[in-house]
């Protein structure tokens, strides 16, 4: 319900496929499995989608075999995206795979009775993906994004999301933009306390720029897996991301904003290094109201 009410369409859930063996000697199935199945059960008589997103590289007949057993137990449900009867299947560690792998996983998964439509995450996070890099997955994937492309200095997310979007059309492959507002780490739990600069919403908007630009077949949203990490689950420091959130949807969809008061959101980042500049955002959110606001 929260999610419906924050424009939001559907989940891709991050499930870990491993080796791990139980203590029955038996393989443990992917990680996290189990919350596709109980949001799926939450979806149910509502517009809703839920589908997993794979991470973590193992081997071509274990990633077949995890996909196919999941797709037994949620493949069938109401609420699990199909698009020309292939399953729908977000990916995260994609580019780990080769071209022959996927090809393989692919002719495997429809050889037991499910055909895959793969959303491929055609990189991570720095770099520059040129549409050569593409060339060659084109016949093993049908939508494109980056889960957290931050930008570089002379390959700017607007230059990469221009780019890719127009290989999509040139090459017949769904295109999806993302938003996001970078990577905080999880300092707060002390598991990945790297620091790695990111934009906050202001990224996000810049995000939202290009996306009117390129255009795009679906919008994601990243959100990391918790919120000692970044997520655009509100939260009581972040409230705000349920309003900002539901105004990019609206965007994108083409509706009249869904506000009828102009609120303005103020931002700042969560955390800083000693001797970084303070920054506070300012973001007045579209509305059906007219009047001007003075901060």
């Amino acid at each position: 319900e929260r999610a419906q009410a924050m424009g939001l369409d559907g989940f891709f859930v991050d499930v870990l496929l491993q080796y791990t063996l139980a203590p029955s000697g038996n393989r443990y199935r992917p990680g996290y499995y189990w919350v596709v199945g109980d949001l799926l059960k939450a979806a149910e008589g509502r517009d809703f989608y839920v589908a997993p997103c794979l991470d973590v590289k193992t081997d071509v007949d274990t990633q077949v075999d995890d996909i196919v057993w999941m797709l037994e137990q949620y493949g069938s449900h109401p609420n699990y995206p199909r698009v020309d009867g292939k399953y729908v299947l977000g990916t995260y560690t994609f580019r780990e795979w080769t071209v022959d792998e996927w090809r393989r996983m692919r002719e495997g998964c429809a050889s037991r009775g499910y055909p895959l439509y793969l959303v491929a995450n055609a990189k991570y996070s720095c770099g520059v993906l040129q549409p050569s890099q593409l060339d060659g997955y084109k016949d093993v994937m049908d939508v494109v994004y980056s889960f957290a492309y931050v930008g570089l200095e002379t390959w700017t997310t607007d230059v990469e999301n221009r780019s890719t979007a127009n290989w999509c059309a040139a090459n017949d492959r769904l295109y999806m933009p993302c938003v996001n507002p970078g990577y905080s780490g999880s300092w707060i739990k002390g598991t990945n306390p790297a620091y790695q600069p990111h934009l906050g919403v202001d990224k996000m908007m810049r995000e939202v720029l290009s996306m009117r630009e390129t255009g795009g077949g679906w919008l994601h949203f990243t959100s990391w897996n918790d919120f000692c990490e970044t997520a655009l689950e509100p939260s009581p420091l972040t409230p705000g991301y349920a309003q900002f959130v539901r105004a990019i949807s609206d965007d994108f969809k083409g509706l009249t904003p869904s506000a009828d008061r102009a609120d303005v959101l103020f931002a700042y980042l969560r955390e800083e290094l000693p001797g970084t500049l303070i920054r506070l955002e300012a973001m007045r959110l579209p509305s059906t109201e007219e009047d001007e606001v003075t901060v």
